[in-house]
């Protein structure tokens, strides 16, 4: 009896061994280790890799789609193509997923060539993915949080949203630059602003860098109005030098600012804002 019930146990367990056996050697053959260095071929292995996952299938073809617009143009140098073949194959290597961080690379990568903006940020950029990628000191959650950034001030020109929260500024241009093995947003001279869902503030005259990591601003100088309170800017203003913001929030401290009320004194009243 005995023996029968092992025939019978076993009878069931080695179809479903074989089954799992036969499953799991499909997946290792359908998982893509490189993409090819064939510019034809380099577009196919982006279709199998963007529509793998049944949940973003149709998100993935429209991106690798508009990608292929410009795949095939003459603004994509052999240079240029070799760089992106070693920037998407270290992603892979570094186990980034179709989505998040392959779409958005995909889609900042597009839009600065259909903006005809190849250059010195397109490079920067590029190498930004390389470094996060090679360093030991960002994860995955970085890189998630980078391309976040990244895809908000090259798509919509804001240089970050936390949920009602928006930080823009209203420069003309912004310039990548690495600050040790990071990547900082420079911004020139312009107007910062933050607007939420209760109130609003703007920062005048203000130059500062971005840190898409750590969303956070740090500025170099700056000047702020209370012309909503009725109060003609030539006569109540505060000015300030170095000064940080956590531009996850709507609010901001100085710690030392000038402050001007023509008002009542002829001299400038030190304090915090």
């Amino acid at each position: 009896m005995i023996v029968n019930i092992i025939g019978t146990v076993m009878k069931r367990i080695i179809p479903v061994a074989l089954f799992i056996f036969f499953a799991v050697v499909q997946l290792s053959a359908q998982r893509l280790t490189s993409f090819a260095a064939d510019s034809v071929l380099f577009i196919q292995d982006l279709h199998t890799f963007m529509e793998s996952s049944k949940t973003f299938a149709d998100n993935g073809k429209a991106t690798v789609n508009r990608f292929e617009e410009v795949w095939f143009t003459p603004k994509i140098t052999d240079t240029l193509r070799k760089q992106l073949y070693f920037v998407s194959n270290t992603l892979l290597k570094r186990q980034a997923k179709a989505f998040p961080h392959f779409n958005q690379w995909l889609n900042i990568t597009t839009r600065f060539i259909e903006s005809n903006d190849i250059g010195v940020n397109f490079y920067a950029f590029q190498s930004a993915m390389v470094q996060m990628c090679l360093s030991k000191n960002y994860r995955l959650y970085h890189l998630q949080s980078f391309l976040q950034s990244i895809s908000q001030l090259v798509e919509s020109g804001f240089i970050n949203i936390n949920g009602s929260t928006i930080w823009k500024s209203d420069a003309d241009n912004y310039a990548f630059a690495f600050n040790g093995d990071s990547l900082r947003i420079k911004f020139p001279e312009s107007n910062l602003t933050c607007i939420a869902v209760r109130d609003s503030l703007k920062l005048y005259n203000t130059v500062g860098e971005f840190d898409p990591i750590g969303k956070k601003w740090f500025g170099e100088s700056g000047i702020t109005f209370w012309e909503r309170a009725g109060y003609h800017r030539d006569s109540v203003y505060a000015t300030f030098n170095r000064y940080t913001i956590n531009m996850q929030l709507s609010t901001f401290e100085v710690d030392t600012v000038k402050f001007y009320n023509h008002h009542f004194f002829d001299y400038p009243l030190l304090g915090k804002l």
